[in-house]
């Protein structure tokens, strides 16, 4: 089975001076809180970032989706223990301003603890096709909300990254409560083609098996969405809030209009594969024969495993984008799984060098 993966590398000195700017961001502030949202403004710029801001809250509406389409990326923060969110136009409904920024090839960072809440009342509800937060959000179940009957003297003292979750390594993510808990975080279960990113923690909590940060990608749109409150996390010297603002604006600056820079020089090897590189302009076209030889299920799952100064996404037909991101050598390895018993495997590392250079 031959599959098609594409490199985009992004490689400069400094990937907050020098790529930072080609990102365009719409910053929509949706809560009852005019000064939490500082922390999320300031988090943005720390990153390396610049902002536009709507108001939706002092503007008593959603951006319309002409406002919407000027931006790459879209933040929309929702604070916490709030209803009537203009995410959902202040009356319950379906945005159908952003569902066609996202159709049309956006990417959007909802973030804040009250979304669901808001909309869908008391957990739980199950999504399904055709349902915005399926489709959009990535969501399959809002299973339920910290305290649940069992845990309500707990809350939720924290949420851990997902092992190759291809987005954030902030781990473990802590917040500003003197309690030390959040609570009225949601607990989901993601799609089943939506990726997990943050699950409820510390282990052992009474909703470790579920999830507060879903990633969900189609061919058309990109949708990160946190269940907890953003401006809540801890700040130095536990920069919680940083990191995370770093780590994810990165990744969605990747996929920018940026012009690349060439690629000085890249290396590739496995045990097994054949391949053929073309190059145009930075952008490498990688056509590579990986399937695990024996094999009895030939469909095939994609991953990937990418050291600290990657960051990579690859998507169920295998197109893998990856982006250096510091001075020196990176490494991406892609990993092909069969779907048989027994996960038979197959992999290729892919060397960027001289990142910076």
């Amino acid at each position: 089975m031959t599959k098609t993966v594409s490199f985009l590398l992004l490689l400069s000195l400094s990937i907050n001076n020098l790529l930072a700017q080609d990102l365009s961001i719409l910053l929509v502030h949706d809560s009852y809180d005019l000064t939490r949202v500082d922390s999320v403004k300031k988090a943005i710029i720390v990153a390396g970032y610049q902002y536009d801001l709507f108001d939706a809250a002092d503007h008593k509406k959603s951006p319309s989706a002409s406002l919407l389409s000027n931006y790459e990326l879209v933040i929309w923060y929702t604070g916490n223990d709030y209803v009537d969110t203009y995410f959902w136009n202040g009356n319950d409904t379906d945005n159908e301003a952003l569902k066609t920024y996202l159709d049309q090839g956006g990417m959007l960072w909802l973030q804040g603890f009250d979304v669901l809440r808001d909309r869908y009342s008391s957990p739980p509800v199950s999504f399904l096709e055709g349902d915005f937060a399926h489709d959009y959000l990535g969501i399959k179940k809002y299973v339920e909300r910290t305290p649940n009957s069992n845990d309500v003297s707990v809350g939720l003292p924290q949420v851990d990254a997902v092992v190759n979750n291809g987005i954030c390594q902030t781990s473990p993510v802590k917040w500003s409560f003197s309690s030390g808990t959040m609570w009225g975080v949601d607990a989901c279960e993601p799609a089943d083609d939506a990726q997990a990113v943050y699950q409820m923690g510390p282990s052992g909590h009474s909703l470790s098996q579920y999830f507060a940060g879903i990633y969900n990608e189609t061919q058309d749109y990109k949708v990160l969405t946190f269940t907890f409150e953003m401006a809540r996390l801890k700040n130095p010297p536990s920069p919680y809030i940083e990191s995370l603002f770093r780590e994810v604006l990165d990744y969605f600056n990747q996929f920018a209009n940026a012009t690349p820079i060439d690629v000085s020089n890249v290396t590739i090897s496995s045990e097994k594969g054949e391949f053929e590189i073309t190059e145009n302009g930075g952008t490498l076209q990688l056509i590579a024969e990986v399937l695990p030889e024996n094999a009895k299920n030939k469909q095939l799952i994609w991953s990937i495993d990418a050291d600290s100064s990657t960051n990579a996404s690859i998507d169920a037909t295998g197109l893998l984008v990856a982006s250096g991101t510091y001075d020196g050598n990176g490494t991406v390895s892609v990993i092909v799984t069969s779907k048989d018993e027994i996960s038979i495997f197959d992999t290729i590392e892919i060397t960027i060098a001289n990142q910076g250079e």
